[in-house]
């Protein structure tokens, strides 16, 4: 016959090891948990304000594909559409930089907004053109 508790005893050992190995594999990164969407990440309708041109209005389409943002802008008064380049999002800042064909010339347009929850306000710089104020407000889904 066993003392008391040696049943206890041996049965918890293997729950134990389990338990330890569980926590070695999960620090090796086998177990990583996914990234949370970044908030910024849907379709926004913007304007850029003042240009040369005028308002200036358009779309911005941000997405979120294996842990990268990317997308595209939309931009209306030119009728083109550039990937997003360097999209990147912290602490509540969305920077990106779009080149579009400017009067023949490619032209990085570079973006800075601080998003709160469903609008977007910042700046664009458009080299040799000048800096302008960018708002958006982010555009429901469809059927939402």
């Amino acid at each position: 016959m066993l003392p008391p508790g040696v049943f206890f005893r041996r049965a918890a050992v293997p729950a134990l090891q389990t338990a330890v190995l569980l926590m070695l594999v999960s620090g090796c990164g086998l177990f990583r948990s996914t990234p949370a969407t970044p908030p910024v990440v849907g379709t926004w309708a913007y304007v850029v304000v003042n240009t040369p041109q005028g308002d200036a209005p358009g779309t911005l389409v941000v997405t979120y594909v294996d842990g990268h943002l990317g997308g595209r802008m939309v931009v209306d008064l030119l009728g083109q559409t550039a990937p997003l380049e360097k999209a990147s999002f912290e602490n509540d800042v969305f920077t990106f930089v779009a080149t579009v064909n400017i009067d023949g010339q490619a032209t990085p347009v570079r973006g800075e907004a601080t998003v709160e929850g469903d609008t977007m306000s910042g700046r664009v710089e458009v080299p040799g053109i000048g800096t302008f104020v960018l708002t958006a407000t982010r555009q429901a889904l469809a059927g939402g």
